[in-house]
């Protein structure tokens, strides 16, 4: 299965997620853990070469995609499938 096949697949999980109304980390409380804020920040920094702060981290994962975002609102920060994710939305940015 290559990346976007499994996103394909995680997106599907979160929207049904989402319609059976189970709970999914909001922004503050995917925020609130320094690791994963940390794992995160490291993901920024490989993919743009720049450290950030806490508000930057934030206003950065506000302009990723739908689909990555909750990915992250899923499965948390740390989670491979969204760091893989973002590194790439980041990196294509420039």
């Amino acid at each position: 299965m290559n990346l976007h096949s499994l996103l394909k697949c995680v997106v599907g999980s979160v929207n049904s997620l989402r319609d059976k109304n189970i709970s999914m980390q909001t922004i503050d409380q995917l925020f609130s853990n320094e690791m994963s804020i940390a794992t995160f920040h490291d993901a920024v920094l490989e993919a743009t070469g720049k450290t950030n702060t806490y508000e930057e981290l934030r206003q950065i994962f506000n302009k990723l995609s739908t689909a990555t975002q909750n990915i992250a609102h899923c499965w948390g920060l740390e989670d491979t499938v969204f760091r893989d994710e973002a590194y790439v939305e980041l990196k294509g940015r420039g």
